[in-house]
Protein backbone atom coordinates (compact mmCIF):
# COMPACT_ATOMS: atom_id res chain seq x y z
CA UNK A 1 0.00 0.00 0.00
CA UNK A 2 0.74 3.25 -0.57
CA UNK A 3 0.36 6.30 1.70
CA UNK A 4 0.48 9.91 0.75
CA UNK A 5 0.70 12.20 3.49
CA UNK A 6 -0.85 15.82 3.31
CA UNK A 7 1.75 16.91 6.04
CA UNK A 8 0.71 20.50 6.91
CA UNK A 9 -2.42 19.66 6.87
CA UNK A 10 -1.67 16.90 9.59
CA UNK A 11 0.45 18.63 11.76
CA UNK A 12 -1.22 21.47 12.25
CA UNK A 13 -4.27 19.10 13.43
CA UNK A 14 -1.39 17.20 16.05
CA UNK A 15 0.63 20.15 17.59
CA UNK A 16 -0.67 23.32 19.39
CA UNK A 17 1.15 25.37 17.42
CA UNK A 18 3.36 25.84 14.49
CA UNK A 19 5.12 29.29 14.03
CA UNK A 20 8.58 30.36 11.92
CA UNK A 21 10.62 29.52 15.08
CA UNK A 22 9.24 26.30 15.45
CA UNK A 23 8.17 24.79 12.02
CA UNK A 24 11.59 22.96 11.14
CA UNK A 25 11.97 21.50 14.69
CA UNK A 26 8.34 20.10 14.48
CA UNK A 27 8.74 18.48 10.89
CA UNK A 28 11.84 16.63 11.85
CA UNK A 29 9.62 15.60 14.91
CA UNK A 30 6.93 14.81 12.40
CA UNK A 31 8.84 12.82 10.12
CA UNK A 32 10.46 10.87 13.15
CA UNK A 33 7.09 9.83 14.69
CA UNK A 34 5.60 8.86 11.01
CA UNK A 35 9.23 6.73 10.53
CA UNK A 36 8.08 4.68 13.79
CA UNK A 37 4.60 3.95 12.46
CA UNK A 38 3.67 0.21 12.26
CA UNK A 39 2.31 1.08 8.76
CA UNK A 40 6.02 2.59 7.79
CA UNK A 41 7.36 -0.41 7.98
CA UNK A 42 5.89 -2.34 4.60
CA UNK A 43 4.54 0.21 3.21
CA UNK A 44 5.75 3.17 1.30
CA UNK A 45 4.84 6.77 2.89
CA UNK A 46 5.22 9.98 0.48
CA UNK A 47 4.73 12.51 2.46
CA UNK A 48 4.24 15.67 0.79
CA UNK A 49 5.11 19.39 2.50
CA UNK A 50 4.57 22.79 1.31
CA UNK A 51 8.08 24.55 0.55
CA UNK A 52 11.59 24.77 -0.86
CA UNK A 53 13.28 22.10 -0.17
CA UNK A 54 15.70 18.73 -1.47
CA UNK A 55 12.83 15.93 -1.92
CA UNK A 56 14.71 12.85 0.35
CA UNK A 57 14.38 9.63 1.46
CA UNK A 58 14.20 9.33 5.76
CA UNK A 59 17.63 8.26 7.01
CA UNK A 60 15.78 5.49 9.57
CA UNK A 61 13.18 4.49 7.33
CA UNK A 62 14.07 4.03 3.27
CA UNK A 63 9.61 3.61 2.85
CA UNK A 64 9.65 6.72 3.32
CA UNK A 65 10.04 9.59 0.84
CA UNK A 66 10.21 13.37 1.27
CA UNK A 67 8.71 15.45 -1.05
CA UNK A 68 8.61 19.56 -0.82
CA UNK A 69 6.21 21.11 -3.49
CA UNK A 70 8.57 24.07 -4.44
CA UNK A 71 9.86 27.74 -4.10
CA UNK A 72 8.14 28.53 -7.52
CA UNK A 73 4.78 28.70 -5.49
CA UNK A 74 3.40 25.04 -5.96
CA UNK A 75 1.41 23.91 -2.89
CA UNK A 76 1.49 20.32 -1.26
CA UNK A 77 -2.00 19.79 -2.58
CA UNK A 78 -0.91 19.68 -6.43
CA UNK A 79 1.66 17.19 -5.32
CA UNK A 80 -0.30 15.31 -3.83
CA UNK A 81 -2.86 15.49 -7.15
CA UNK A 82 -0.31 14.53 -9.16
CA UNK A 83 0.97 11.78 -6.96
CA UNK A 84 -2.67 10.38 -6.71
CA UNK A 85 -2.95 9.96 -10.63
CA UNK A 86 0.53 8.25 -11.14
CA UNK A 87 -0.39 4.82 -8.92
CA UNK A 88 -3.10 2.20 -9.32
CA UNK A 89 -6.49 3.71 -7.48
CA UNK A 90 -6.54 0.51 -4.67
CA UNK A 91 -3.21 0.66 -3.83
CA UNK A 92 -3.27 4.65 -2.99
CA UNK A 93 -4.56 5.93 0.67
CA UNK A 94 -4.28 9.74 0.21
CA UNK A 95 -4.16 11.07 4.54
CA UNK A 96 -5.64 14.95 3.94
CA UNK A 97 -8.50 17.09 5.70
CA UNK A 98 -8.01 19.29 2.73
CA UNK A 99 -11.68 19.60 1.10
CA UNK A 100 -10.20 20.44 -2.63
CA UNK A 101 -7.59 17.54 -2.17
CA UNK A 102 -10.05 14.93 -0.82
CA UNK A 103 -12.62 15.88 -3.65
CA UNK A 104 -10.12 15.49 -6.21
CA UNK A 105 -8.59 12.47 -4.92
CA UNK A 106 -12.22 10.67 -4.35
CA UNK A 107 -12.93 11.58 -7.62
CA UNK A 108 -10.66 9.35 -8.79
CA UNK A 109 -11.18 6.52 -6.87
CA UNK A 110 -8.90 6.38 -4.34
CA UNK A 111 -8.67 5.71 -0.68
CA UNK A 112 -8.84 9.14 1.62
CA UNK A 113 -8.42 9.21 4.93
CA UNK A 114 -8.90 12.40 7.22
CA UNK A 115 -6.12 13.75 8.87
CA UNK A 116 -8.00 13.83 12.48
CA UNK A 117 -8.55 9.68 11.53
CA UNK A 118 -5.02 9.10 10.73
CA UNK A 119 -4.21 10.61 13.79
CA UNK A 120 -6.63 8.64 16.09
CA UNK A 121 -5.39 5.86 14.80
CA UNK A 122 -2.14 5.79 14.97
CA UNK A 123 -0.92 8.73 17.35
CA UNK A 124 -3.63 8.94 20.00
CA UNK A 125 -4.86 5.65 20.23
CA UNK A 126 -1.15 4.55 21.28
CA UNK A 127 -0.19 7.49 23.22
CA UNK A 128 3.11 7.92 20.77
CA UNK A 129 2.57 11.68 20.72
CA UNK A 130 1.00 14.51 22.49
CA UNK A 131 -1.11 17.72 20.88
CA UNK A 132 2.37 19.72 21.94
CA UNK A 133 3.66 23.09 22.16
CA UNK A 134 7.00 22.36 22.02
CA UNK A 135 9.94 22.20 25.13
CA UNK A 136 12.06 24.68 23.06
CA UNK A 137 9.01 27.10 22.53
CA UNK A 138 8.43 26.90 26.02
CA UNK A 139 12.17 27.60 26.56
CA UNK A 140 12.43 30.73 24.33
CA UNK A 141 9.49 32.01 25.90
CA UNK A 142 11.65 31.84 29.25
CA UNK A 143 14.66 33.13 27.91
CA UNK A 144 12.89 36.51 26.34
CA UNK A 145 10.62 37.14 29.54
CA UNK A 146 14.43 36.66 31.25
CA UNK A 147 15.80 38.94 28.98
CA UNK A 148 13.11 41.69 29.35
CA UNK A 149 13.26 41.63 32.89
CA UNK A 150 17.17 42.53 32.26
CA UNK A 151 16.50 45.89 30.44
CA UNK A 152 13.83 46.83 31.86
CA UNK A 153 15.97 46.37 35.92
CA UNK A 154 18.74 48.17 34.54
CA UNK A 155 17.35 51.28 33.69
Amino acid sequence: MIYILDAHNIMFQMYDSINYTNHQYLRKDFIKHISNLPISKNNKIIIVFDGQSYSQTSKKNSNIQIIYSSSKGQKADGVIKKLSEKYEQNKVTVISSDRAVVKYVKQGGLNVVSSDQFIKKYFHKNKKIEKLTSHKEKQINTEKIEYWKKIFNEK
